[in-house]
């Protein structure tokens, strides 16, 4: 991806929910509570639905099901309740209240468009962008499905908005983040975030949508428990499939890892936790290649096949690189050693090698380095 359009992992930069206030509750409203926290933990907003729908309205329950009910109207969009649910839990200072605010404070004056699987809540100014938005993301749907099994039932909503600082506020980030990582989406809190193109939208910019939308169904696959290197290798790896190339990695991210082997500074599979949101744009940029070259490291070795049955083993609780080791018929620790090793022995493509020339790195390390 090129760096202007970094798509920042924030699919598992999770914010803890807070407690529901000290409030005593009936014993089957704070059970109810919890287990719609939990879910929407996993970003299960079904299942969230499922645990506070015999207590609806939610404006006449207790306490902890206010709580509840206004951290799943936010997940929702439905930035009036959120807010009015949360203040009535006595809840007005927790980061979920202070979230839902500044939603309705953003999008308050926003347009909306709705297709069969998203709605687009825009600015005005932004609304050159969603037709093309809406193209790459149908396309990218479509051609996610037979990679990565089933996605996710109902409507998708999408956010655009105009400043670094709202894409932080609606994710719940720091602003200096987000402009340190020079990301323009988050795939966060059961939908997607993404600051508007300032021209027509081109690739770079639909590639970065298509890459959020890619983590959402990662999430929905593995209930929210795919590690980082998984959750960004896959949606880098293939967040150009909505136009054919996915499965592609570009030439710069080629020449970002094979730099960063010439210099003794890969990083581990571990480094990458719990989030990429407080690297540096370059330390970004290298995870998600290495990343995407783990996924691909796998497919080639373990076949295609292998990536959806690592998502569905993922999301009953299983390790990734243990799963992602047996399916390679390694044992206990082989996954990251075999990865690490095909790094080392990948060569690069001819625009990898141009590339890597242009970043002044022919030391040696620009040349084929082995057969993938």
């Amino acid at each position: 991806m090129s760096p202007a359009v970094l798509a920042l992992t924030l699919a598992v930069a999770r914010s803890e929910p807070a407690p529901p206030p000290p409030e005593a509750d009936p014993a089957p409203e704070a059970g109810a509570a919890r287990a719609a926290l939990a879910a929407l933990e996993e970003e299960d907003v079904a299942l969230a639905h499922q645990a506070l729908g015999p207590f609806e309205p939610l404006d006449r329950a207790g306490a902890a099901v206010r709580f509840a009910g206004g951290v799943l109207r936010f997940f929702e969009g439905r930035y009036p309740e959120a807010v009015a649910l949360l203040a009535s839990a006595g809840a007005t200072e927790t980061p979920e209240y202070g979230m839902a605010q500044a939603a309705l404070r953003v999008t308050l004056r926003d347009q909306r468009v709705e297709t069969e699987h998203f709605a687009v809540w825009f600015p005005p100014d932004a609304a050159p962008a969603v037709p093309p938005l809406l193209g790459a993301l149908d396309a990218q749907r479509r051609a996610l499905r037979p990679l990565l099994g089933e996605l996710p039932a109902g409507r998708l909503r999408v956010e655009l908005v105009g400043k670094p600082g709202e894409v932080a506020a609606l994710a719940g980030l720091a602003e200096q983040d987000v402009v340190r990582s020079g990301a323009v989406g988050a795939a966060k809190f059961g939908k997607l975030v993404l600051l508007a193109p300032e021209g027509p939208p081109g690739d770079a910019w639909l590639d970065a949508a298509a890459h959020e939308l890619t983590h959402t169904v990662i999430t929905a696959r593995t209930r929210n428990r795919a590690p980082v290197w998984l959750q960004e290798g896959l949606a880098t790896w293939l967040e150009g499939s909505w136009r054919g190339r996915g499965g592609a990695l570009s030439p710069r991210a080629e020449a970002l890892v094979a730099r960063a082997g010439a210099r003794g500074r890969l990083m581990e599979l571990r480094e990458m936790h719990p989030s990429l949101a407080r690297l540096s744009f370059d330390r970004a940029a290298l995870a998600q290649a290495e990343a995407a070259l783990a996924v691909e490291y796998l497919s080639r070795r373990a076949g295609a096949a292998s990536i959806a049955e690592l998502l569905e083993r993922v999301g009953a609780g299983a390790d990734a690189e243990e799963v992602a080791a047996g399916e390679l018929g390694l044992g206990p620790g082989g996954f990251a050693a075999g990865w690490r090793r095909y790094l080392d022995e990948r060569a690069l493509s001819q625009a990898g090698r141009e590339t890597l020339r242009r970043l002044g790195e022919v030391d040696g390390a620009d040349g084929p380095r082995g057969t993938p």
